[in-house]
C-alpha cells in the first residue's frame, strides 16, 4: 500500500513552556526563524510552499555556462594546442607557460628578471586556447599545473624547481648555457 504525503508549508512554532533563562535566550532569536514545517493539509488544504524542481528537469541556463566552462577541449584542439605549445618551447630559451594571477608564477617570473634573464611567457588564463595548451602540456611534460617552466627546450618544472636551481647555483648556469642573460 503506498501513501503520499501531504505537500509541506511553512506554519509558527508551536514550544514547551521555557524556563526564563530559556525564553530569554528565545526572545533574541528573530521571529522569521522561529518556523517549523507541518503538513499543508493543516491549512485547510492552503497550499502555500514552492515546489522544487524535479532533479530531472534541465538544468537551468547558468550551470550549462559554468559546465562548458570547466569542460575539456575537444582531442582536436589540444592537437592544435600541443603544436603551439611545442613551437614556443622550441623557439625560446627560457619559455615560462603561467597564469596571471598564480602566485607562484609570479615568484618564478620575478626570480628570472632579478637575474636579468630573457624569457618567454605565456599567461594561459588571457589565451583563448589557455586550458587546451594546459593540457598539451601535460601530454609533453607531464605536468598540468604552472609555471611549467622550459629551459633550452628542457623540461624544468615548476616554481619549487626553479627556486631550489636558483639556491643550488645551478640555475644561472643554465640560463647562461641556454643564451638567456642579457649582457
Amino acid at each position: 500500500m503506498h501513501t503520499t504525503r501531504a505537500p509541506c508549508a511553512v506554519l509558527p512554532l508551536r514550544r514547551p513552556a521555557l524556563s526564563p533563562t530559556a525564553a530569554a535566550a528565545a526572545a533574541t532569536v528573530p521571529a522569521a526563524w522561529r518556523v517549523a514545517i507541518a503538513p499543508a493539509a493543516r491549512l485547510n488544504n492552503q497550499t502555500t510552499s514552492r515546489r522544487h524542481p524535479s532533479p530531472f528537469s534541465p538544468p537551468p541556463p547558468m550551470l550549462n555556462i559554468i559546465r562548458n566552462f570547466f569542460s575539456s577541449p575537444s582531442p582536436e584542439a589540444v592537437a592544435m594546442a600541443s603544436q603551439k605549445a611545442q613551437k614556443l618551447i622550441d623557439e625560446n630559451p627560457v619559455m615560462v607557460f603561467s597564469k596571471s594571477y598564480c602566485p607562484y608564477c609570479k615568484a618564478t617570473k620575478s626570480l628570472l628578471s632579478s637575474l636579468d634573464a630573457d624569457f618567454k611567457v605565456v599567461e594561459l588564463d588571457q589565451e583563448s586556447d589557455g586550458s587546451a595548451v594546459q593540457d598539451a602540456l601535460e601530454e609533453i611534460s607531464g605536468q598540468r599545473t604552472v609555471p611549467n617552466v622550459y629551459i633550452s627546450k628542457k623540461h624544468i618544472g615548476g616554481n619549487s624547481d626553479v627556486q631550489s636551481l636558483s639556491s643550488s647555483g645551478k640555475l644561472k648556469a643554465l640560463l647562461t648555457e641556454a643564451g638567456a642573460l642579457k649582457a
